[in-house]
């Protein structure tokens, strides 16, 4: 029982039995912890020096004798719990640089890289992702009907919002007039969105997709809620061109505004 937990601690198995040993037995010299182990003596002494270095055993002397004692095991869970605090910091260091490398990657490679997510939580996840944008310039198509957001989202998708404003990204946005649409500017303005207006008719459907570095994402709010995440140099290029045509049309084309 005690060296499976050791296991589970990240003991190896000769470091699990000498310690288990001195757990049952207390204090012991070498000579005496050899009885209760079946390791030899070379092997014996490079895993309690080990053991020393890593705080589980503690030497004395007495009356000239070297003795060896088990350390309190909470330094078993302290030093776990210390591990795992750096591997979380770590990870999010690696977090963080993570679309500088994934943007070095994508130029060294033509093949794009494919994400589906589904769902509320995976729909969630992609927006999350944008705010770690490096380009802090998002090319978006807004699905015909704003209300999806709060349908699916809840008040999440507003403190999304302020988020992504504070951010720093910028929004150049394409999206239908319909009545429940922001049309405040002074709005617009505190979220850094710069909005491109066209008429209802002309984008019904229930589908988002923007584009931003080297990423275009697809979202449909259709019966089922589902994303796709496309990174890829020349296709996100390719969408930040088209955008920029749909634009220039659409800024061709007057939008009335009759919601009263």
């Amino acid at each position: 029982m005690i060296k499976a937990l050791l296991d589970q601690a990240g003991f190896s198995p000769e470091a699990g039995e000498i310690y288990s040993a001195l757990l049952l037995h207390g204090s012991m010299t070498a000579g005496a912890l050899l009885k209760h182990v079946s390791l030899k003596r070379g092997l014996l002494y490079k895993v309690l020096h080990d053991l020393i270095a890593q705080g589980y055993v503690i030497e004395g002397e007495i009356r000239g004798r070297m003795l060896f004692s088990p350390q309190d095991p909470d330094v078993i869970l302290d030093r776990l719990e210390a591990e795992a605090s750096e591997a979380a910091k770590r990870a999010g260091e690696i977090r963080d640089r993570l679309p500088e490398l994934r943007a070095k990657y994508l130029t060294a490679t033509e093949r794009p890289t494919v994400k589906y997510f589904e769902g509320v939580e995976g729909l969630r996840k992609m927006y999350e992702s944008k705010l770690k944008m490096v380009e802090k310039h998002l090319y978006f198509v807004r699905p015909g009907k704003v209300d999806v957001y709060q349908h699916h989202f809840g008040d999440w998708f507003a403190d999304f919002l302020e988020r992504q404003r504070k951010a720093g990204i910028t929004v150049h946005g394409i999206t239908a007039d319909d009545p429940e649409t922001n049309h405040d500017v002074k709005k617009d303005v505190y979220r850094n969105f710069l909005r491109t207006w066209i008429r209802e008719e002309d984008y019904s459907a229930p589908v988002e997709w923007s584009v931003f570095d080297n990423t275009l994402s697809i979202i449909s709010y259709g019966q089922e809620i589902f994303g796709i995440m496309i990174d890829n140099p020349q296709i996100a290029k390719a969408m930040k061109e088209i955008f920029e045509l749909a634009k220039k049309g659409a800024e061709t084309i007057a939008v009335p505004h009759n919601h009263a």
